[in-house]
């Protein structure tokens, strides 16, 4: 138990207490849990759960990075394709490939009214998608990577963008 607590948080006095020792001060706690880190058999057990432990977090930085790269690479093709006339329709929610679901920041849809040449009124769905800021994710991917980033560049501000299909003419 106190190896694993002493790997978790690197605290060796309180992982002596989360261990269940009795509690004999401050300076007490630290001489205590010092002579049990000095056990080979916990030095042992605690590079094996230290090792666990960096694995996991390994695989968050990878997990991390595969979402940065989704951001980096997703187009607004892989959300929603126009109709035969020029109308935004999102696309099946089963065919967008998840790296890019992982992009998607927002989806609104909103009602628009279209009136055409003859005076035809017709309700239609507009929607606006919000994909995360792609030259942000760039950058940051970058600079995780260790690839070289001039830091006397301008970083780039929040990007906001939003496609919609057509709007319906003002009116008089």
């Amino acid at each position: 138990m106190f190896a694993e607590q002493w790997a978790l948080h690197g605290n060796k006095a309180k992982a002596y207490l989360q261990a269940g020792y009795a509690d004999q001060g401050p300076e007490g706690n630290r001489n205590e849990a010092w002579k049990i880190s000095k056990k080979p058999h916990v030095e042992k057990h605690f590079d094996r759960m230290r090792e666990l432990i960096d694995a996991r977090l390994d695989m968050r930085k990878e997990t991390f990075l595969r979402h940065l790269t989704a951001a980096c690479t997703a187009q607004l093709h892989d959300v929603v394709e126009f109709d035969e006339e020029g109308f935004m329709v999102m696309r099946d929610p089963e065919t967008i490939p998840l790296h890019v679901r992982g992009a998607i920041q927002e989806i609104k849809q909103e009602t628009v009214l279209c009136v055409d040449g003859d005076g035809k009124v017709t309700i239609r769905p507009n929607y606006k998608v919000k994909l995360f800021a792609r030259a942000s994710a760039e950058r940051l991917l970058a600079e995780l990577k260790g690839w070289r980033v001039d830091k006397n560049e301008k970083k780039p501000q929040e990007v906001k963008v939003l496609f919609g299909a057509h709007t319906p003419p003002a009116s008089n």
